[in-house]
């Protein structure tokens, strides 16, 4: 064949090399994003990266401003820094970092790619992500105290609780780990099992139309009259689930909807983000997550049939150095099973608590309410036929010293007065709720501005829809509405996008970025 074109005998072998550096790059993956607004809310599309490093990357890289932008206005990030500035904070920096790079190689990796590519040092990026668990020694000296015995212990030689059966290794120099040494989705390490042994009792709620949550109800600040949830650094949250069948129904034909206030600090106004990320050999998850952090603490789903809402939740003790709420939420998005699921729930070394209500958005559809304490201290509600739930940052049912929150007492009391909800229009009038003037359900500022709900999602998994509401959901504004199945979103005249069809799926959207990140 005759390329029309002369090549010198000298110049020859370079114009070879880079025709063999072109096909290379051609034949070589390349980690593609896609960012568009689907709502309100960015939504990152990320393609074919081949480890959690490049995936932290290209997020750190696309929303670097934005988180640049929260922690600056952060006041709980301030007091984290402040506490990591003493000598006992260092300390706990320093264990903290060492516990997550064993347990979570991969996501620590990917923190790490996040804090690279948004220009923000890595142990910033690290104590934001570790909030809770950090104020939680800054604030009480029984938490401080106990991570002081285990210093002790360790520099004896001795085997604390936090470093018990952790097996894994980094998997590779830092910052350069694809999946994790274990079980090849994040965590290198052996989740605990669930079960009394660890600490864990199982419920269910059944029958009867009435609301389900208030058996062993530990009492806001029970053992802890004096201790109060500081309104700066709280991260809070209301949710309402319920599953409908009628008695002739047939097994299996109940309505299961579950609908979730996102409530947050002002820092993250605007500050937030969603993300659909598929990597090779793996299934694909969606989340919205706040700037700067793992996803996600808010909620999210993925493509194995794994959907799930937090609302956080106050304990009076903390296992330090244990595992935080953002690593261990970021592998919930990587769960293969409600059942896999449920183990990462109840892991025995996480540090503080939280309620999660994991939801199963495949045949056979199911909800859960999981209560969990620090140790793994677990209890788990199953919702049944004709009942109903709430939950507001508060125990409810797990025997938990707790702290205090003034908006959760007052939104609980609030949805005590309704009745069991008859479709989603009720939940949503649930959660758009404000006859509480101080303290509403739909939060527009309180604690002196603090507080706001940022959005509202409503999953409907017998109609396999998950949907998202901008400003008060009462009012009926939907911001998007993706497939509980692909995790793409249904077009504007009810057209549904194919798994996999990206392009017919963002085209359909205001296009404003499309690279390859190499």
């Amino acid at each position: 064949m005759t390329w029309g074109i002369s090549i010198s005998s000298s110049s020859a072998g370079n114009h070879l090399s880079i025709i063999f550096l072109c096909l290379l790059l051609q034949n070589s993956r390349a980690c593609y994003k896609r960012l568009v607004y689907h709502g309100a809310i960015p939504l990152l599309y990320i393609d074919d990266c081949t480890s959690n490093y490049e995936l932290g990357l290209l997020v750190g890289a696309t929303f670097s401003s934005t988180i640049k932008g929260r922690m600056r206005d952060s006041l709980a990030f301030q007091k984290v820094q402040a506490y990591c500035s003493t000598n006992w904070g260092r300390q706990l920096l320093a264990a903290l970092k060492d516990c997550h790079r064993i347990a979570f190689p991969a996501y620590f990796s990917e923190l790490q790619g996040l804090a690279a590519g948004s220009g923000v040092p890595f142990d910033q990026v690290f104590m934001l992500n570790l909030r809770q668990e950090i104020l939680a020694a800054g604030e009480s000296p029984d938490v401080l105290a106990g991570f002081q015995q285990w210093l002790g212990i360790r520099s004896t030689g001795g085997t604390s609780s936090a470093e018990r059966d952790i097996d894994g290794s980094n998997g590779g120099r830092d910052g350069d780990v694809g999946r994790a040494e274990g079980d090849g989705r994040g965590n290198g390490r052996s989740l605990s099992s669930i079960g009394c042994a660890t600490g864990g009792c199982h419920g269910s709620a059944d029958g009867g139309g009435d609301v389900a949550v208030e058996s062993n109800r530990s009492q806001p600040g029970d053992g802890d009259n004096n201790a109060h949830v500081d309104p700066s650094s709280v991260d809070a949250c209301s949710d309402v689930a319920v599953r409908l069948r009628s008695p002739d129904g047939p097994p299996g034909s109940a309505r299961l909807i579950l609908g979730h206030n996102e409530d947050m600090t002002n820092d993250t106004l605007g500050r937030m983000y969603y993300i659909r990320a598929t990597m090779p050999g793996r299934g694909s998850w969606f989340a919205l997550t706040y700037a700067g952090e793992l996803a996600s603490t808010a909620f999210g789903a993925n493509t194995a049939g794994v959907g799930f809402t937090l609302n956080a939740l106050y304990p009076s003790d903390a296992l330090l150095p244990g595992l935080g709420r953002n690593f261990l939420s970021r592998r919930l998005l990587d769960a293969g099973s409600v059942e896999e699921a449920l183990e990462v729930l109840v892991e025995r070394d996480q540090a503080t608590g939280r309620s999660v209500n994991l939801m199963s958005t495949r045949p056979p559809l199911g909800v859960w309410n999981v209560e969990v304490g620090p140790g793994g201290a677990h209890d788990v509600l199953e919702l049944q036929d004709n009942t109903w739930y709430y939950h507001a940052n508060a125990y409810m049912r797990l025997p938990q010293r707790q702290k205090l929150d003034n908006s959760s007492v007052h939104r609980e009391a609030r949805f005590a007065q309704f009745t069991m909800p008859a479709g989603p229009a009720d939940v949503l009038e649930m959660l758009g709720d404000t006859s509480d003037a101080k303290f509403p359900v739909y939060r527009t500022g309180d604690y002196g501005g603090l507080v706001y709900t940022l959005c509202t999602v409503l999953y409907d998994l017998s109609g396999s829809r998950m949907m998202v509401y901008r400003g008060n959901p009462r009012d009926g504004v939907l911001g998007s509405v993706l497939d509980l199945y692909t995790l793409m979103p249904v077009g504007p005249h009810g057209g549904e996008q194919k798994e996999g069809d990206l392009a017919k799926a963002v085209m359909a959207e205001q296009d404003e970025l499309d690279e390859p990140w190499v």
